[in-house]
């Protein structure tokens, strides 16, 4: 009997001490990230990439292990594991396309954060732990880790953005772009007028024009957001709410959010502030780019 209980005790300790301490030394990190400023036609099937100096994101390189799976709407999300304490630099790489080639293996990196370093900064914590939604930086300016392209407040804040290359007809320099609907604050009498954006710093995988996207956003009431909110960007004569309308966007080629009507439209549901997808006018790419 006591030879019985030895053998048991020695295996118990040779279990126990097979765990690498590679494993214990390392947790689960998870990154979520928006891309909806990024100034590409990313689909389900794009390329999103988080490189940096951990071995594990390249370092640096399109060798990078942490490539991100798309879950809906503009949002991706990956798990990467991480040494406890490292301090990690980081930036996200889009491509439109599903796979790189050398040609392209570069084209896609987000503009610089605020850090003096111009990345983005992970102190790997000593738990698993899941990160903040972070917004991949296509915007022409540095940012803060986590910025957000809207402002946050009560209401629902839903992001309209639409690039203009495809419409040989519409001047960006004389003339405006606006968005109309039926659900408050939209109205099918009066525009809320986009913006023109400057050039981005990150011009996707096929380097965009920055200048031919307009956006804004507009807030909803949480309500208002039930039922599906229909909506048409139109061209405008002037930039005001009240200017002469010089086009509808009408014949939209099918997709997704376009209603039998011909209207695009926020599906319903939406309890929070939202990003949709940017759309080319009428759903027609810029001829490049079909």
């Amino acid at each position: 009997m006591p030879a019985v209980v030895t053998l048991l005790f020695l295996v118990s300790i040779t279990v126990s001490s097979s765990v690498p301490a590679q494993a214990q030394d390392s947790v689960s990190v998870t990154i979520w990230a928006n891309t909806a400023s990024v100034p590409d036609t990313m689909k389900p099937t794009s390329f999103v990439q988080v490189r940096g100096s951990a071995a594990v994101l390249g370092p640096w390189s399109p060798g990078s292990k942490a490539i991100l799976s798309y879950v809906s709407g503009d949002y991706w999300r990956g798990t990467v594991k991480f040494k406890k304490g490292d301090t990690v630099q980081y930036k996200f790489f889009t491509n439109a396309n599903s796979s790189l080639t050398s040609s392209i293996e570069h084209q896609g990196w987000e503009n610089d954060l605020l850090d003096p370093s111009g990345n983005r900064i992970l102190v790997v914590p000593t738990r698993d732990t899941t990160l903040p939604i972070q917004f991949v930086n296509g915007s022409p300016n540095k940012q803060n880790q986590y910025w957000r392209p809207y402002r946050e407040s009560d209401s629902i804040d839903v992001l309209f953005r639409i690039n203009m290359a495809g419409n040989e007809s519409f001047n960006k320099n004389t003339q405006f772009m606006g968005v109309r609907g039926g659900t408050a604050p939209l109205d099918w009498g009066t525009s809320i007028v986009l913006t023109r954006e400057d050039q981005h710093g990150n011009g996707g995988s096929r380097q965009y024009d920055g200048t031919n996207f307009w956006s804004t956003t507009a807030k909803f009431p949480a309500s208002a957001l039930a039922s599906d909110a229909e909506y048409k960007f139109v061209i405008l004569s002037a930039n005001s709410p009240s200017a002469g309308v010089v086009a509808w966007e009408d014949g939209i080629r099918a997709a997704p959010d376009v209603k039998g009507g011909g209207n695009r439209f926020i599906a319903k549901g939406v309890t929070k502030d939202t990003t949709l997808a940017w759309k080319w006018w009428a759903n027609a790419p810029f001829v490049p780019f079909k």
